[in-house]
């Protein structure tokens, strides 16, 4: 199974195989954004990112939507994100689940 996972703490994780493959935090300060795991899977997204200004929060973060979509394939509802610190899971191979 792969999850991708956007959360209010402005986190973007990939996991695959039961194991966090790659993860950046902090994502919308600049300064202060930590990445783990391998770069190459986060590389479209920071491309993304690296275009935006540094105080540009709603453009990172629709950024992070919008290469999660474009990885998975599946758009993301904006009623989902509704629920006040709940995390978005999106399984890219849902159907196997």
């Amino acid at each position: 199974m792969t999850t991708w996972h956007f959360n209010g703490g402005y986190t973007i994780l990939y996991a695959a195989d039961g194991r966090i493959r790659a993860r950046m935090r902090n994502f919308v300060f600049a300064e202060h954004t930590v990445q783990e795991g391998d770069p190459s899977i986060l590389a479209e997204f920071r491309t993304m990112f690296d275009r935006l200004g540094p105080e540009d929060y709603r453009g990172k973060r629709s950024a992070a939507f919008a290469f999660i979509e474009a990885s998975t394939g599946m758009g993301i509802e904006a009623e989902w994100l509704d629920v006040e610190d709940a995390p978005v899971i999106i399984l890219d191979n849902w159907n196997e689940v």
